[in-house]
């Protein structure tokens, strides 16, 4: 019953903030976007429900749906823990600083560090450095944060004669959404899931009802890199 008025890339043009009040709620998705005018939209009390953890402001009360990433890193480890020899490389992005990504570093240091397992923390851009290449060729076992860095030094593992699954053993904390890494453990694509759990939440809001969750479970794929044979 609600009608749905898109505002794509809104922050690039402060004028559009104002059209936001003409809907009755809003969902912010993206990590990308212009605090200040949200920060003014949040203490004004405007309905709004993230999709993803933000921080806005020093503290404001935000609402966000996101994904199970503690959970999930906690299952990638399990099934990387017999392999890792305790212990493994992390590879991250030095162009994502979103709060997604660091949950799922604090995450992985936590996990890890409950079992034993010591992490190598490694950063690239868009390429791999020399530094990069031997810190993870130098592990068995390796996580990559995104599937982009995982792209990155698929080509290098075979460049190197190593198999995944095999030589190297790993995951990567994303969903497979392009579907082009069938070697690679990851977890399932829920975020039609996510979309839906954000509109179900804004709507309860109006309605003047709390939410029922905020959180989807995001099950393992699992694959070669963790010693899965593909059918």
């Amino acid at each position: 019953g609600y009608d749905i008025l898109i505002l794509n890339n809104w922050a690039q043009d402060k004028s559009r903030s104002s059209r936001i009040r003409l809907a009755s709620g809003a969902i912010m998705i993206g990590v990308n976007r212009d605090d200040e005018h949200i920060t003014s939209l949040v203490k004004q009390e405007f309905p709004l429900v993230f999709v993803g953890r933000r921080k806005i402001g020093n503290g404001l009360p935000v609402h966000c749906v996101r994904f199970g990433y503690e959970s999930a890193v906690r299952a990638v480890v399990d099934r990387i823990a017999p392999y890792a020899d305790r212990s493994l490389v992390y590879v991250s992005s030095t162009l994502s600083t979103a709060e997604p990504t660091e949950d799922k570093s604090t995450f992985l240091h936590r996990v890890c560090s409950e079992k034993g397992i010591a992490v190598s923390d490694v950063s690239v851009a868009d390429s791999a450095t020399p530094e990069s290449i031997a810190a993870v060729l130098s592990s068995r076992a390796v996580i990559f944060d995104r599937l982009f860095i995982a792209d990155i030094f698929t080509p290098i593992f075979q460049k190197e004669g190593m198999a995944i699954g095999r030589d190297v053993f790993g995951a990567i904390l994303e969903d497979d959404w392009t579907g082009t890494h069938p070697g690679w453990t990851a977890w399932e694509n829920r975020r039609m899931e996510l979309g839906a759990l954000a509109v179900k939440n804004l709507i309860a809001f109006l309605s003047g009802r709390d939410a029922d969750t905020e959180e989807v479970v995001l099950p393992i794929v699992e694959r070669a890199s963790t010693g899965v044979l593909a059918e």
